[in-house]
């Protein structure tokens, strides 16, 4: 039975079900602490104009249905001589305090609200046309009470810490792995605990909103330097001494440490240095490797998703939200968005550290960049015309978006083109420079050389390898990084590694662009093959006709001519058509070992027979040098014509053949040893 049951306690799965064991009882906790409170039935938020908060709703049935409208602006509830006033910080999480002295006041705030409503005795709620509304708390909250948001926000928390688990479960024993994990966890009970404070009605009791905010303020440092050990150890190393930590760590406790015990009050504002410090070295982390991985393309697409994961979500937070409450002012993003914008970046770094899809991931990158890039500009003007300027919303508005076409539009496509311009480039674009490649290619060794130039042309990779293996089609390896191409005849592949010099990864749009070429390719190939065949066909017929006809006469004539002389200039004549018509049917490559060695065995046979010596002196590397047909027949008639020269001359006894190469010059030389002035040399260029 154990045995059975050893599967089971797979880390991912022991992982999994502890998570969801936590998730259970933080929201049997948060459940327990709603349903016991106090109730009046009214929803309430901040009201900018006031400063104090307005209705927004008004539950059916309970106290306050039929009392208390919606869209009331309330500004203080009172009971007997207590009142507190219901400013805007209600809503606000009580780590936003600005001093030690406002978080107690939130504190006794929070109590007295409390003690009010849940003592039994009716209230009085007093609105900001100085009406009161008097109530009768309910003293427990029904479930169905609870609005929508807690139960979505619930879910959508509940998911971190799993996808945490999940990444963790399948790459154990890292150090990303686990500062995800416990980034995930501290992030899940941070989001929580302020969920519980929005979705509060009014207030919690004093030691429940303290000790509420201690672990929010405990858990949001611990997922922050958790986040900041992840981008400084993944997917490189930049930050090798371990001590700076160990400073880190301490000073996020010292920061903890002063939130509980109130010790000193810190310049402008306490909550500010456990948000923007760590931030912004976190954007240094990851700024860091994007740097650190120039060289290796998976790296860098990994750094550029950690890099946009923290500064997609939090850069709008940090400026949009946290910034203005610092400061005072009224936050441009809602609660909501914020805690939604705060849980993307899982995504994100979940993605990169499973290395999930890295080739689909990146153009992705490249493309929400620019999209963020045209939200934020749009979003800039439109602030700097209603804030500094007053204008209009709707001339703003609209203003804005004009400036954000002519700006956004064209820097879109400059982008795309300095940045991206092989994805930018369609088959179509490119047809042209495919064509000139593949066009003057004859054989197949040329079809498969242009194959592979234009392979290069189209991807700039770092390099090309031949590879043994057939494939059926092309594929992507190693998350991108290599791109494994069939060859034209598929009998053998080629790998292409790094594309664009190794800056970016091959994609699915690289392996369409590869196989529409490949058709083309092979298309072509296909063509010439038929073409050549048709070619050699024709020429064979011809040449048999010549031999038939012409050679024919030429034979007669060497037989029937009478002087010798003639006779001989006829033989030599049928011989060179011969050698034409065997040169013109010869298939394979032309090398000039093969006919150095038939013409030294021809010139020594008509030496011998005059009674010449003769010394061939010839290059051995020279045999595997391959030649055109034309250039094959240029050599062979200055072979011949030479010695026929050479021979008769009566002063001429022995004479020397050499053959050499300096450079593209191929040069062919006959030398009399009788008469050493007496040289015949032959040159081939093959440039």
């Amino acid at each position: 039975m154990s045995r059975r049951l050893m599967p089971l306690l797979h880390p991912l799965h022991v992982t999994t079900l502890l998570t969801l064991l936590l998730g259970v009882l933080v929201e049997a906790a948060a459940l327990y602490l709603l349903l016991h409170q106090p109730w009046l039935g009214i929803r309430v938020e901040p009201d900018a104009t006031s400063g104090f908060v307005k209705v927004i709703a008004v539950e059916e049935g309970s106290p306050a249905a039929g009392i208390v409208s919606v869209g009331r602006v309330l500004t203080a509830i009172q009971q007997g001589q207590a009142q507190v006033s219901l400013d805007q910080t209600l809503s606000l999480p009580a780590f936003f305090s600005k001093t030690h002295a406002d978080y107690q006041t939130y504190l006794a705030n929070q109590t007295t609200i409390y003690r009010v409503l849940s003592n039994g005795n009716p209230v009085v709620l007093r609105d900001s046309q100085g009406r009161d509304y008097t109530l009768i708390p309910a003293q427990t909250t029904p479930l169905w009470a609870l609005p929508r948001g807690f139960w979505v926000f619930s879910g959508i928390f509940m998911l971190v810490p799993l996808v945490g688990a999940f990444v963790w479960g399948y790459r154990r024993g890292e150090v990303a792995t686990r500062a995800l994990l416990v980034g995930s966890i501290g992030h899940y009970i941070f989001f929580m605990v302020g969920t519980l404070n929005l979705t509060k009605e009014l207030a919690f009791s004093g030691s429940i909103a303290e000790w509420l905010a201690l672990i929010e303020v405990i858990s949001l440092n611990v997922y922050i330097f958790a986040f900041n050990v992840l981008f400084a150890k993944y997917p490189n190393q930049v930050a090798k001494d371990n001590r700076i930590f160990y400073v880190l760590g301490a000073l996020s406790v010292l920061l903890m440490l002063n939130f509980q015990f109130a010790w000193i009050d810190l310049p402008i504002h306490n909550f500010l240095y456990q948000s923007f410090p760590p931030f912004i070295m976190a954007m240094v982390f990851s700024y860091q490797q994007v740097r650190s991985s120039r060289a290796d393309p998976i790296n860098r697409t990994i750094a550029r998703i950690t890099q946009f994961s923290i500064i997609f979500p939090f850069l709008p937070i940090m400026l949009l939200h946290v910034l203005p409450l610092l400061l005072n002012m009224q936050p441009l993003v809602s609660q909501d968005m914020s805690r939604a914008l705060g849980s993307v970046v899982f995504v994100g770094l979940g993605i990169a550290t499973l290395r999930y899809r890295l080739f689909e991931v990146e153009q992705w990158w490249f493309k929400v960049w620019l999209w963020l890039l045209g939200g934020i500009l749009v979003g800039v003007i439109d602030i700097v015309l209603v804030g500094l300027l007053h204008t209009s919303h709707i001339y703003s508005l609209g203003f804005s978006v004009i400036v954000a076409g002519f700006l956004y539009f064209p820097l879109r496509q400059w982008l795309l083109g300095k940045l991206m311009p092989l994805d930018s480039q369609s088959v179509q674009d490119f047809l042209p420079t495919f064509s000139a490649l593949m066009g003057s290619a004859v054989s197949r060794e040329e079809f498969g050389q242009r194959w592979q130039a234009a392979l290069r042309t189209r991807f700039q990779p770092l390099h090309i390898t031949l590879q043994a293996q057939a494939l059926p089609a092309a594929t992507l390896a190693e998350n991108g990084l290599h791109l494994d191409v069939p060859n034209l005849y598929g009998d053998a592949s080629l790998r292409l590694t790094g594309k664009q010099q190794g800056m970016r990864l091959f994609g699915r749009a690289d392996l369409k662009t590869v196989t529409s070429l490949l058709a083309i390719a092979r298309i072509a190939s296909n063509a010439s093959d038929t073409r050549q065949q048709a070619v050699l066909t024709e020429r064979t017929r011809i040449m048999r006709d010549l031999h038939d006809t012409v050679g024919a006469k030429l034979l007669t004539l060497s037989h029937t001519l009478p002087t010798p002389r003639h006779r001989q200039a006829a033989q030599e004549s049928l011989q060179t058509l011969r050698d034409i018509i065997n040169l013109t049917l010869h298939k394979t490559p032309f090398l000039l070992g093969e006919y150095l060695a038939d013409w030294r065995a021809e010139t020594v046979e008509r030496a011998e027979a005059a009674g010449v010596k003769l010394h061939w002196q010839i290059d051995p590397t020279l045999e595997y040098l391959q030649l055109r047909p034309g250039q094959v027949m240029e050599l062979l008639l200055f072979v011949r014509d030479t010695t026929t020269l050479l021979l008769q001359s009566p002063a001429v006894t022995r004479f020397d053949v050499c053959c050499d190469r300096e450079g593209e010059k191929l040069t062919l030389c006959f030398k009399s040893a009788d008469y050493p002035p007496l040289m015949i040399a032959h040159s081939l260029n093959f440039t």
